[in-house]
C-alpha cells in the first residue's frame, strides 16, 4: 500500500490537531461556562441581599420617625384639642427635619385635623379612608400610592398615650402618618447608595430579560391592600463577568489562530499563554502551594490578577483559621481556668469544714486544737487570695483599673515583703534573699503602691512555689530614669516556647504543671497588666531545671522629701478610758464576732448596735457619748458611704472607720472621699480589729495632721 504523501500527511497533521484544539476549545467553552454560571448566581445572590438591606433601611427610616411620635401624651391631647399651633410646631416641621413631602394627622372618627406638604409638592387628603381603618388592625403599616405626581411612600401608626408604647393596651386616640415621594431626585439617591442604575416601573412596563452581564433585581411596590402598585428594578453591570467572558473570548480566538497557523507555534504558544497558566491555576486550587501562586503572579494577562486574588484569599483563609484557633483556644483555657478554678476553691473550703467540724470533738489536746485552727486561717487566706485574683483579672478585663499615685517607701517596703515572705520560704526550707542597692535617699518615689505590690508579690509567690530546694532572691536598684526590680529563682524553670505563654490569662506552661502545683494560672496575667499600668516592661529569662529570672522596670519619680509629724505609743502604755463604739452592721455573724473581740479584749468598752445607715445617723447624731463608728458599706436603706457623709456634716471630728469587703485602692479612695478616717477589709482579723480599737481609743489622742 502506498504511504500518503507529505501533504497527506501535513493535513492529516492539521485535521487531527484541529480536532483536538477544537476538543479543547469545546472542554475549555464547558468549563468557562460554568465557572459564569457560578460568578452571576453569586453576584446575583450578593446584589439581592444588598438591595433587600437598603430597601428596608428606606422603609425603617419612615416607620422609627412615626413609632417615636404616636405614644406622646401631647399628641393625644392636640387630636382631641384640635391644637394647630402644637401641629405647627411638632408635625409640620417633621416635613424639614426628616427631609418628607407630606404628614397629616386624623382623629378617630376620620377626620383631617392637620396636614403639611413640601414646597415643592402640595397634597391635600391623600389617604385613602380604608388604608386608616386597616391601622386599627395592624398598629403600624407602610404602603405606597400611585398618585399623578408619582409614587408615593406611607408609613403610618394609631396614637396612643405615654403608658402604651406597644400601642396594644388601650383604644386608638387618632392616627398619623407620613409621606415621602418616589422622584427623580430620591431615585437617584438610590442609584448613588447601591451603585447601580435605578428605574421605577409601573405595572404595566415590561420588565427586562434575562441577561448574564447584567444583574437586575425588582422591588414590587405594594398599596395598603398589598396590591402591585409599581416596581423599583435596580440593575448593574456584572463587570467581572464581562471580564471572565472577554478573556475566554481572547483564548478561544488565539486557539483558533494557533490552529491557522504551525503545529510548533500553536504548541508553544498554548503552553506558555494557557495550559500553563491553568496548571498553576490547578495546582493552587490542589494545594495552595505558595510557589504556584507567585508563578501565577507573573503570568501575563489575568492569570496576574487571578494570581493576586487567590493570594488574597488564601491569606485571608488563614487569617480566618489563626482567628478560628485562638478563639477555640481562649475557649479551651476558660474551660480549664474554670475546672482549676472549681479545684482551688473546693480545696480551701474543704480544709476551713473539715477542721471546723475536728474542733467539735470531745477532749481535744490544747496543741492539737491550735494546729486546726492555724490550717483553718491558712486556708481562708488562701481562699481570700484565690478571690482576689479573680476579682482583679475581672477588673483588668473590663478596664475599671485606674492608676493612683502616692508616695512609698520602697526600702521599707521590701522589708515587709521580705518579713511576710520569709515565713514562707522558712517552713519549704529554701532560702530568701533580698538584695536592695537603692540609698535612703532614693527610696521614696511616687508610684501606685497597691499595684506594685500586686506584681512583686505575685511573682515572689509564683518564684517560691516553684522552688523545692536552693533559694528566692527579691532584688532591686534604680538605673537612670527607671526603677528596676528582678525576682530570681532556683525552682523547675520554664521551657524557652513557653515564655510568652505564661503571662496569657489562665494558662500555665503545661498541664503537669497544672496538675503538679494547682494555681488558676492568673498572677502572670495580673502582673503584666498592672506592669503596663505603671508604664513599665516585664520580662523572663529561664530555663528548665535551672531555675528564672524575672525583671521588671518601671520609671523613677522620685518623692520630695518631708518631715512628718509622728504619734507613738510605747510598749505598756495602752489605757482606755470608758469608752463607746457605734458598729454599723447588719451580719448578724459580722456582728457576733465584733461583741466577742472587743468583749474579750476592751471589757470597758460600751457597744451600741445599728442594722443600716439610717438607723446609724440617727444614733451618731443624738448619742453624745459615741466616741467611734465602725461603718459597713453595703447596707438596706443607706448605704456606709451616705451614712459617713451625714454623720461628719454635723460631727467632723467622730472618728469612723469603714469596714469593706473590697482589696482595691480604689475603693479606698471612694471611702476617704466620703469622710471616714481609716479603713478595715473583710474578712476582718482580730489584731487589725484590736490596732484599729487603740489606735482611735488609747488615751483618745488628737487626729494626726500631716505636714
Amino acid at each position: 500500500m502506498k504511504k500518503p504523501g507529505l501533504y497527506i500527511r501535513f493535513l492529516l497533521v492539521i485535521t487531527l490537531t484541529g480536532f483536538i484544539y477544537i476538543f479543547l476549545l469545546s472542554l475549555i467553552s464547558f468549563f468557562t461556562n460554568k465557572q459564569e454560571k457560578l460568578i452571576y448566581n453569586s453576584s446575583q445572590e450578593q446584589f439581592d441581599q444588598m438591595v433587600g438591606t437598603m430597601m428596608n433601611v428606606k422603609r425603617a427610616s419612615l416607620n422609627e420617625v412615626v413609632y417615636d411620635y404616636t405614644f406622646w401624651d401631647e399628641f393625644v391631647d392636640a387630636i382631641s384639642e384640635n391644637d394647630s399651633n402644637w401641629f405647627a410646631n411638632y408635625i409640620t416641621t417633621t416635613i424639614g427635619s426628616f427631609h418628607f413631602d407630606y404628614v397629616c394627622v386624623y382623629d378617630t372618627n376620620l377626620n383631617l385635623v392637620h396636614e403639611a406638604s413640601s414646597e415643592e409638592f402640595e397634597f391635600h387628603g391623600i389617604i385613602p379612608d380604608s388604608a386608616i381603618i386597616r391601622l386599627n388592625e395592624l398598629k403600624f403599616n407602610d404602603f405606597f400610592l400611585r398618585l399623578p405626581e408619582g409614587l408615593i411612600q406611607v408609613s403610618g401608626a394609631t396614637v396612643h398615650a405615654n403608658d402604651d408604647p406597644d400601642h396594644n393596651k388601650t383604644r386608638p386616640k387618632g392616627y398619623f402618618l407620613v409621606s415621602k415621594i418616589w422622584n427623580d431626585s430620591f431615585i437617584n439617591h438610590l442609584a448613588e447608595m447601591s451603585g447601580a442604575s435605578v428605574n421605577l416601573k409601573s405595572i404595566s412596563d415590561t420588565l427586562p430579560g434575562d441577561d448574564k452581564h447584567i444583574l437586575i433585581v425588582s422591588h414590587d411596590l405594594e398599596d395598603w391592600k398589598h396590591a402591585t402598585v409599581g416596581t423599583v428594578l435596580f440593575s448593574r453591570e456584572l463587570k467581572v463577568l464581562n471580564l471572565f467572558s472577554r478573556t475566554s473570548l481572547i483564548m478561544q480566538v488565539l486557539i483558533i489562530l494557533f490552529v491557522v497557523g504551525s503545529w510548533l507555534i500553536l504548541r508553544i504558544t498554548t503552553g506558555v499563554w494557557i495550559i500553563k497558566p491553568l496548571k498553576l491555576v490547578s495546582g493552587v486550587l490542589a494545594s495552595e502551594e505558595k510557589s504556584f501562586i507567585d508563578k501565577l503572579k507573573r503570568s501575563p494577562g489575568e492569570f496576574n490578577r487571578i494570581g493576586l486574588l487567590f493570594e488574597n484569599y488564601i491569606r485571608q483563609k488563614k487569617e480566618l483559621k489563626e482567628a478560628k484557633d485562638y478563639a477555640e483556644k481562649s475557649d479551651r483555657l476558660k474551660t480549664e481556668f474554670l475546672h482549676n478554678m472549681t479545684h482551688e476553691i473546693r480545696t480551701p473550703i474543704n480544709g476551713i469544714m473539715g477542721f471546723s467540724n475536728l474542733l467539735k470533738r470531745a477532749g481535744l489536746a490544747p496543741e492539737e486544737r491550735d494546729e486546726f485552727i492555724h490550717i483553718i486561717r491558712t486556708n481562708s487566706q488562701q481562699l481570700m487570695r484565690i478571690i482576689d485574683d479573680i476579682l482583679e483579672i475581672s477588673k483588668l478585663e473590663t478596664k475599671q483599673v485606674r492608676i493612683i499615685n502616692g508616695e512609698t517607701d520602697i526600702n521599707h517596703l521590701l522589708a515587709d515583703m521580705y518579713a511576710i515572705f520569709k515565713i514562707k520560704t522558712e517552713e519549704k526550707n529554701i532560702d530568701l534573699i533580698l538584695k536592695n542597692d537603692l540609698a535612703e535617699h532614693e527610696s521614696r518615689v511616687i508610684i501606685d503602691e497597691s499595684k506594685l505590690l500586686k506584681i512583686l508579690n505575685n511573682l515572689v509567690e509564683n518564684a517560691i512555689k516553684f522552688t523545692s530546694r536552693g533559694f528566692v532572691e527579691i532584688g532591686c536598684q534604680r538605673s537612670d530614669n527607671r526603677l528596676v526590680f528582678y525576682i530570681k529563682d532556683t525552682g523547675i524553670g520554664i521551657a524557652k516556647q513557653n515564655l510568652e505563654k505564661i503571662f496569657e490569662r489562665f494558662s500555665q506552661e503545661s498541664e503537669t504543671v497544672a496538675r503538679n502545683y494547682g494555681g488558676l494560672g492568673l498572677g502572670l496575667s495580673i502582673a503584666k497588666e498592672n506592669t503596663h499600668l505603671l508604664g513599665g516592661e516585664i520580662s523572663v529569662e529561664s530555663a528548665p531545671g535551672v531555675g528564672s529570672v524575672f525583671n521588671i522596670s518601671i520609671p523613677y519619680r522620685a518623692a520630695e522629701v518631708s518631715q512628718s509629724l509622728m504619734f507613738h505609743h510605747n510598749e505598756g502604755d495602752f489605757c482606755f478610758m470608758p469608752a463607746s463604739v457605734l458598729i454599723v452592721e447588719d451580719d448578724q455573724s459580722n456582728l457576733r464576732y465584733f461583741n466577742a473581740v472587743i468583749a474579750k479584749k476592751f471589757p470597758s468598752i460600751k457597744i451600741i448596735q445599728a442594722g443600716n445607715g439610717q438607723e446609724a445617723v440617727k444614733i451618731a447624731l443624738s448619742d453624745t457619748q459615741i466616741d467611734l463608728v465602725l461603718m459597713d458599706i453595703k447596707m438596706p436603706v443607706m448605704d456606709g458611704y451616705e451614712a459617713t457623709r451625714k454623720i461628719k456634716e454635723v460631727k467632723p471630728d467622730l472618728p469612723v472607720i469603714i469596714q469593706t469587703a473590697f482589696t482595691n485602692q480604689e475603693e479606698r479612695y471612694v471611702a476617704f472621699d466620703a469622710g471616714c478616717d481609716d479603713y478595715i477589709t473583710k474578712p476582718i482579723v482580730e489584731e487589725v480589729l484590736e490596732n484599729i480599737l487603740k489606735k482611735y481609743l488609747v488615751n483618745k489622742p488628737q487626729k494626726i495632721k500631716w505636714s
